[in-house]
């Protein structure tokens, strides 16, 4: 290295030094050999498709918006029905049809685990009905549900709707 213009005591001002050799990015895909490019590059794609895998299981929950298929067994009474759900973050609703007549539910999505109730009737008494579950993967759901006032717990499982006609 020598200080410009040849001066030996002249102030160390960076515009005055002068290096040997200029300075070249290594880095530059355009100044790496083929093959080379081709290592980095892949390199580069597998680690965008970590980041994107595992920010998807870092949201940790299969989005639950659309038709889904229930199949309930309480008290030894089987019976299915289908329903809507729209997922908004942590908040579910949507409706879930049963017999005639659609009936509205709120839920909640925590991480694996959704929890949804409906009110509706059974010979003029009034029921709730409370689905817990835990999402196995976005093919099924599976869990309990809760009917009150009478405590009764029965078992569920949900999958997606084939038929959207349902």
């Amino acid at each position: 290295m020598t200080l410009g213009r040849g001066v030996p005591n002249a102030r160390m001002d960076p515009r005055n030094i002068q290096t040997e050799r200029p300075f070249k990015p290594t880095l530059a895909l355009s100044t790496v050999k083929p093959t080379r490019r081709l290592k980095v590059m892949k390199k580069m794609l597998a680690c965008t498709g970590l980041l994107l895998a595992s920010s998807a299981f870092a949201a940790g929950a299969t989005p639950l918006t659309g038709q889904w298929t229930i199949h309930s067994s309480i008290a030894g009474n089987e019976s299915d029905m289908t329903c809507n759900f729209t997922q908004t973050d942590a908040k579910l609703t949507g409706t879930c049809k049963s017999g005639d007549k659609d009936i509205p539910i709120t839920g909640s999505v925590d991480g694996g685990k959704v929890t949804w109730k409906y009110d509706t009737e059974h010979d003029g008494t009034p029921l709730t009905l409370t689905y817990t579950a835990t999402v196995s993967d976005s093919a099924k759901i599976s869990g309990s549900v809760d009917v009150a006032p009478y405590s009764i717990t029965g078992d569920f499982t949900a999958t997606p709707s084939k038929d959207p006609s349902k």
